[in-house]
């Protein structure tokens, strides 16, 4: 019991290092051309909610196309690892970026740390080897990083003008898409409550959304398939 008990803290550990239910929102902007490319770092932001992995945190089942790291400041611990493909690397393949320079938005959604950070942002060439890198700190308090989460007045405000439901994951990528000359069809599923008349004992965490997108999953499953066997 005793053993059991010590390895399931030991596993709370990683995610305790994070400010709990709180995302860091990390744009940066891919540039360059068929042989060159350079990272930049567009903004930070920040939001209410995290529906990430909390397990695993410092591992990826796949090295991917690149790679974006946290760690802690202090000791040099991983915290959170994430791997990832892109438009850029594809449109690096193209034609056209034999001619012409381009830059795409890359959007990443990190838990927020509780403490001072650091995050470093690689892509891998077709051989994997590093091609490109950025690093940069996080300063959890720092008051550039721009709070996304809509306050009631807001909500009020959406749904006095006709808004039915409230996100952003997908602009960045439709922007990225329809930009390329890429046909989007998006389909968004409703996760959590946003409204300006919550009750007082009202309780809307990350755990909630993980729970309503779970149980999407096959419907979500049963339209898209039907949709592509359509086309």
């Amino acid at each position: 019991m005793r053993r059991n008990l010590i390895v399931l803290i030991l596993a709370l550990l990683p995610f305790c290092l994070f400010a709990q239910d709180r995302t860091l929102r990390v744009d940066y902007v891919f540039t360059g051309t068929d042989k060159e490319q350079q990272i930049a770092l567009d903004e930070m932001s920040c939001f209410d909610g995290w529906a990430g992995r909390t397990v695993n945190m410092d591992k990826v089942p796949v090295r991917g196309n690149g790679q974006i790291c946290m760690t802690d400041l202090q000791t040099g611990k991983v915290l959170y690892r994430q791997a990832f493909s892109t438009l850029f690397q594809e449109w690096q393949t193209t034609e056209e970026a034999t001619k012409v320079r381009k830059s795409f938005e890359n959007v990443f959604l990190l838990p927020m740390p509780q403490t001072k950070a650091k995050v470093k942002v690689e892509i891998y060439d077709f051989y994997g080897n590093v091609c490109a890198s950025l690093k940069h700190e996080v300063e959890p308090k720092d008051v550039l990083i721009r709070n996304l989460s809509p306050a009631p007045a807001e909500y009020k405000y959406f749904r006095l003008i006709g808004a039915d439901a409230v996100g952003m994951s997908t602009i960045p990528e439709v922007i990225v898409a329809r930009h390329s000359d890429i046909p989007v069809f998006g389909m968004s599923v409703i996760t959590n409550e946003a409204h300006d008349d919550y009750a007082e004992d009202y309780v809307n965490d990350g755990d909630d959304v993980v729970v309503a997108a779970d149980a999407a999953a096959d419907k979500m499953t049963a339209i898209f398939t039907k949709l592509i066997e359509a086309l």
